[in-house]
């Protein structure tokens, strides 16, 4: 939300989030098709995401268009009405 960036790593199905402060969340990648995927929340000791986030808790990624070194990614919760977009650079 402030706008900071936030490394990720992909590798044996784990998402893997450090932020700027050097804290993490840890996720589990289940793609659902070829442009959705599904993360399972396991554990994090970042303050906004471990108190937004409980173990279980599953966000579907859509991607939406792939530009030249990006992904323009949707996120949202099963049976929620919000969303929110952003860019993933590799």
């Amino acid at each position: 939300p402030n706008g900071d960036s936030v490394h990720v790593s992909i590798e044996d199905s784990q998402w893997k989030e450090r932020f700027k402060d050097d804290s993490y969340s840890h996720l589990n990648m289940k793609w659902l098709n070829d442009s959705t995927f599904e993360l399972t929340f396991i554990k994090s000791n970042n303050e906004i995401r471990k108190n937004l986030s409980k173990v279980g808790d599953k966000y579907i990624y859509s991607l939406i268009e792939k530009g030249d070194n990006s992904f323009l990614i949707c996120v949202s919760i099963p049976g929620g009405e919000r969303f929110s977009l952003f860019k993933l650079l590799y």
